[in-house]
């Protein structure tokens, strides 16, 4: 039935999962699962902002102050991408070799969900719920990095005259 037509039975499926799948407080009923969503989003915001540290510590190698505030925002940074996804492969193979991460746990819960023709299981409604509490610790950390860690780095940035980071 994967390549079918959706049936009625797989429409209420996702719907019986969106309240745990989904943002808090919000509603995507019809929608697919936000979660892998708000992963990819998360991690091109990590990815770009690390980005640009990485161009303003080849700018700053004669600060040692800049380059060690760049280090400590890099090394929060990685950290939260890390728990995210996994960086070091490059291929669906090389997830063989790796810890499973957010992003493919996700995937594989919203892969056989969508599969199935009947409700989740309590299984599957477990583990939603335990990605979600994972998920929202790695968002509440990267937010933390941003409201709190890089108001003080670009204070510092302005203060040396290089460019602010900016999230994007």
């Amino acid at each position: 039935m994967r390549h079918g037509a959706p049936s009625r039975i797989r429409s209420e499926t996702w719907l019986v999962l969106m309240a745990t799948l989904g943002a808090p407080g919000t509603s995507h009923a019809g929608e697919p699962p936000v979660m892998l969503g708000e992963v990819h989003a998360t991690v091109r915001q990590v990815l770009d902002v690390r980005s640009q540290v990485d161009q303003l510590r080849a700018k700053a190698t004669s600060m040692a102050d800049v380059t060690t505030a760049l280090g400590q925002f890099d090394e929060g940074a990685d950290s939260v991408l890390n728990q995210l996804y996994e960086p070091k492969a490059k291929s669906g193979n090389d997830l063989i070799n790796y810890p499973m991460r957010s992003s493919v746990r996700i995937a594989y819960l919203e892969d056989e969900v969508d599969y199935g023709d009947g409700a989740p299981t309590t299984q599957f409604r477990q583990m939603a719920t335990e990605y979600r509490a994972a998920l929202d610790t790695e968002l509440a950390r990267w937010k933390a990095i941003i409201d709190k860690e890089l108001p003080a780095l670009n204070r510092l940035l302005g203060a040396r005259g290089l460019p602010a980071v900016s999230v994007k």
